[in-house]
C-alpha cells in the first residue's frame, strides 16, 4: 500500500515562484521519473537536477535546454501573461532536438499550471484563463501522458503541437523580419565584413579622432545577419516612394550605434540614372534596434518583450532619390509626415495578416488596436538632432462613445519622429545631405502585442479585479 502511494506521486515538483508543491496535485499519479517545473524558478531548479529524470516536463517557462539528453516537453499557455510565447517560439526555432516537444494548451494562463489562489506575479502580470482550472488541468494531464508514453501520435497530442505551431511560425517570421538575434543569429558588423552576402560599401568611412573603432573579438561569424530584411524589402521602397515614381531599388541594411561616429554610418546611393526606366539604384541604410520594454508592455524575468521597441532607421531622402533615378525631386518630396507612418502602418497590418489564427481571434474580440498617427519633426537642439533621442511614441487613448469618432473602444496611438536633411547644390560625405531619418515599429513588436500585451487592458487578472469580477 505504502508503495502504491509513493508510486503515484512525481518524484519532483518544482513550483512557481509564490506556489508551493501542494498546488500541483492535479500532476500525481504520474511515475517518479516524470520531473515538472513550473515558470522560471521551478524551470531553474529543475535543470539543476534533470539527470535524476526520464522526462522533464516544463510548464509556462521557455528554458534553456543546450546539453539536456533526456525527453523534455515545453508547455505554454496561449493567455499566459508571465511567460511570453515569444520566448517559447525563439527557443523552438534555436532548438531543434527530436526528444524535445514543443505544445500550447489553448486558453491557459501562466495560473492554469498551478492550482489555488494566483501568486503575486500572476496577479500583477496574468491573463484570466478561457476554461475553468480543471478543463485546463484535465488537457494538461492528457498531453503529458501522451507523451510520457510515447504516444505523440495521440490527437490530443497533436492537437496541442499544431497549435503551438500555428503560433510560434508567425512570431518567428516577425523576428526574421527586424533582424533579431534572438532566434540564434548575430548581428554582421559591416565595418569588418564577414558575410559576402551582405553587399554594404562602408560609407562615408571617416571617424572623428582617434580614428575607427578596434574590430570585434570575436569576428561575428560568416553567417551573420546583415541588417533588417523589413527595412531593406518594406521600408525602403516605401520610404523611396515607389508607389509614386516606380524605379528598381536594390537595397541594403547594416546594424549600427546611429551615433557611432568612429566612423560615422550614413545612408547612401551609389549610382544614378538618366531615367527612372530600366533604372536601379544601389542604396544603404542604417537600422538601429532600441531593445527595451517600455511602458505598455510590462516585464518581468519571464515576460521582457524579444522585439525591438523600435527600429531607428536612417534613410536616403525621396528628394534625393527621385534626383538619383532621374525623375527629379525637390525638398517637398519628404515635407509630407506621413512616410514613417506608412512604413508602421504596413508594420502592423503584416502582424494582424500572419498572427496565429487563434491569436488574431483572441485579439480581434478584446484587444486594443493600433492606430498610426503622423510624423512629427524632431528639431536639432544644443547637442544636435533630438531624433535620436527621442523614441517611438505610444499612447494609449481612451475609448470615445461619440457618433463621429474613428475609434469607440481604447486604442494606442504610435508617433514617429522624422527628421529631414535637404539635399545641397554641392554634396560631400563630410556634410550629410538628402536624409530622411525614421522610428520604426518592428512587426515583430506589433506581433507581441496582438499576442499578450494588446489583450491586457481586457483579459488581465489586474484589470477583472478592478471590474469587480
Amino acid at each position: 500500500m505504502l508503495l502504491s502511494l509513493l508510486s503515484a506521486v512525481p518524484a519532483s515538483i518544482h513550483p512557481g515562484e509564490g506556489y508551493s508543491p501542494s498546488s500541483y496535485a492535479h500532476l500525481h499519479g504520474f511515475a517518479r521519473e516524470v520531473c515538472f517545473a513550473h515558470s522560471r524558478q521551478g524551470a531553474a531548479a529543475l535543470l539543476g537536477e534533470w539527470r535524476s529524470c526520464k522526462h522533464l516536463v516544463f510548464m509556462g517557462h521557455a528554458p534553456d535546454l543546450d546539453g539536456v539528453h533526456v525527453p523534455a516537453l515545453v508547455v505554454a499557455g496561449t493567455r499566459d501573461g508571465v511567460s511570453r510565447i515569444s520566448h517559447f517560439a525563439a527557443l523552438s526555432r534555436r532548438h531543434r532536438h527530436r526528444h524535445h516537444r514543443f505544445v500550447a494548451i489553448d486558453g491557459a494562463a501562466h495560473h492554469s499550471f498551478a492550482s489555488g489562489a494566483p501568486s503575486e506575479l500572476c496577479a500583477s502580470l496574468d491573463l484570466a484563463a478561457a476554461e475553468t482550472p480543471e478543463r485546463h488541468h484535465a488537457t494538461l494531464r492528457a498531453v503529458i501522458t501522451a507523451f510520457v508514453h510515447s504516444n505523440t501520435d495521440a490527437p490530443v497530442f497533436r492537437s496541442a503541437e499544431r497549435l503551438f505551431a500555428s503560433l510560434a511560425d508567425p512570431i518567428s517570421a516577425a523576428l526574421e523580419l527586424e533582424g533579431s538575434e534572438a532566434l540564434g543569429g548575430t548581428h554582421c558588423n559591416s565595418d569588418f565584413p564577414t558575410n559576402p552576402s551582405c553587399n554594404y560599401p562602408k560609407y562615408p568611412d571617416y571617424s572623428l579622432p582617434f580614428g575607427p573603432s578596434p574590430p570585434p573579438d570575436p569576428m561575428p561569424p560568416t553567417d551573420c545577419i546583415c541588417g533588417s530584411p523589413w527595412v531593406m524589402n518594406v521600408g525602403s521602397p516605401l520610404s523611396a516612394g515607389l508607389a509614386i515614381h516606380p524605379f528598381g531599388l536594390a537595397p541594403a541594411d547594416a546594424f549600427h550605434d546611429v551615433s557611432d561616429e568612429h566612423p560615422f554610418h550614413l545612408p547612401h546611393i551609389f549610382n544614378t540614372c538618366d531615367a527612372p526606366s530600366n533604372c536601379t539604384l544601389n542604396v544603404t541604410t542604417v537600422t538601429m534596434p532600441v531593445l527595451k520594454a517600455g511602458d505598455l508592455f510590462p516585464s518581468s524575468g519571464n515576460s521582457t518583450p524579444l522585439s525591438a521597441f523600435e527600429l531607428k532607421v536612417k534613410f536616403k531622402s525621396r528628394q534625393a532619390l527621385w534626383d538619383a533615378s532621374g525623375v527629379g525631386g525637390s525638398s517637398a518630396s519628404d515635407a509630407n509626415l506621413t512616410v514613417c507612418k506608412e512604413i508602421n502602418q504596413k508594420a502592423y497590418e503584416w502582424a494582424l495578416a500572419n498572427a496565429g489564427a487563434a491569436a488574431r481571434a483572441a485579439f480581434e474580440a478584446h484587444g486594443e488596436p493600433m492606430v498610426m498617427v503622423d510624423d512629427v519633426a524632431a528639431p536639432i537642439g544644443i547637442t544636435g538632432p533630438t531624433w535620436i533621442a527621442r523614441e517611438l511614441v505610444y499612447t494609449r487613448v481612451a475609448a470615445d462613445s461619440s457618433p463621429n469618432a474613428a475609434y469607440n473602444a481604447s486604442h494606442i496611438t504610435v508617433q514617429s519622429w522624422q527628421f529631414v536633411v535637404g539635399s545641397f547644390p554641392v554634396t560631400s560625405k563630410y556634410i550629410p545631405a538628402g536624409m530622411h531619418y525614421c522610428k520604426l515599429l518592428s512587426p515583430a513588436r506589433a506581433m507581441e502585442w496582438i499576442y499578450l500585451d494588446g489583450l491586457r487592458s481586457s483579459l488581465s487578472l489586474a484589470a477583472s479585479k478592478r471590474r469587480g469580477e
